[in-house]
């Protein structure tokens, strides 16, 4: 493959990643809450009186100022396209500049950013032998860490005292008696899981440039870059996560601690990584799935169903795993941890 056809195909997929961030934005800060709000009567009470913070509608136009800085966070891979060339990295360049702290992208970079992928080159697992391969799949990203986080709510149920401090996030409440039950635990899932979290990972991409550049200007490398990422970025994260949970949901039932530690493993798996949807994943979960807990208060029951799907879920993710593999292999190609 020539430069060219592999400087198309990077710039290609950026462009991707960029498009699906902006589709399932729209989908869910747009149409998913302005469908609950039209169809699910939500908007009703809002029609019939003044606005007020306690209705669907109300607490929608708060979500706003998430909704317009989450749409900024595509400027870091607009950067690194326009500022960087294919295979640089800013904790590496010579000539580092202050705008450079716009390309440090999340929205899906496991191979330049996501610091599992850099370990394994650097014990001498590269390309093929990497195994953080499998992570260049977006589509494995979210089936995996779906089953991973849904089955630690699983636990949570039937164990709540021992994982209780998995509860990291406040849920949005609303007072419309009129609304219907999948209405509110849509609600409480959109637009709060994509607003809040990726207004978080933009200051996260802000703070792991800067991170960067000072890497870059002190000759500490992508080593320390990923170093720093790792241990002291997290850290940060939870501590901004606190400080907005706190401004967004007041005095919350959630404790400050389990707050720390929601925004501390959003922040690692983060930089685990290099991808955002990950504390998407957890986030989005962990909101609309305790609210399902509320509306069904039979432990039991949403045990066994949860379980259920839960199961039916790894059966077709395995299968379509293995026949992706099986096709693949029958017709020669080597490119199935890549797709």
């Amino acid at each position: 493959m020539s430069l060219v056809e592999t400087t198309d195909k990077y710039v290609r997929r950026e462009v991707v990643e960029v498009i699906l961030y902006i589709v399932i934005g729209i989908i869910m800060m747009g149409l998913v809450p302005l469908g609950v709000g039209l169809l699910g009567r939500a908007f009703e009470e809002s029609f019939a009186h003044p606005l007020n913070i306690s209705t669907y509608l109300g607490q929608y136009v708060v979500y706003y100022i998430f909704i317009i800085i989450a749409l900024f966070v595509p400027i870091f891979t607009l950067g690194k396209l326009i500022l960087l060339k294919k295979g640089e990295h800013v904790s590496e360049l010579k000539n580092v500049r202050w705008y450079h702290i716009f390309t440090t992208s999340y929205i899906f970079e496991p191979e330049e950013n996501g610091a599992l992928y850099y370990l394994s080159e650097k014990l001498g697992f590269k390309d093929k032998r990497n195994f953080m391969r499998w992570s260049k799949s977006i589509f494995r990203i979210f089936i995996i860490f779906i089953l991973i986080f849904s089955a630690i709510f699983l636990l949570r149920i039937a164990f709540p005292k021992q994982l209780a401090f998995v509860q990291g996030s406040d849920l949005p409440q609303i007072t419309v008696q009129q609304i219907t039950v999948l209405s509110e635990i849509i609600f409480t899932a959109e637009p709060a899981s994509f607003g809040e979290t990726f207004t978080l990972l933009f200051l996260f991409m802000l703070l792991q440039g800067i991170n960067g550049y000072i890497c870059a200007k002190f000759k500490l490398g992508k080593t320390g870059f990923f170093l720093i990422s790792v241990i002291l970025l997290p850290l940060f994260l939870s501590v901004i996560w606190g400080f907005m949970h706190g401004i967004v949901y007041g005095n919350s039932s959630v404790s400050f601690t389990s707050t720390l530690i929601f925004g501390y493993i959003g922040g690692l798996t983060t930089s685990l990584f290099g991808t955002g949807w990950i504390f998407y994943i957890l986030h989005f979960i962990n909101n609309s799935l305790s609210k399902l807990q509320e509306i069904i208060p039979i432990k039991e029951d949403l045990l066994f169903i949860g379980f259920i799907i839960w199961v039916l879920i790894l059966v077709s993710y395995i299968s379509l795993e293995i026949y992706l593999y099986s096709r693949k292999k029958k017709i020669g190609e080597d490119t199935y941890f890549n797709d």
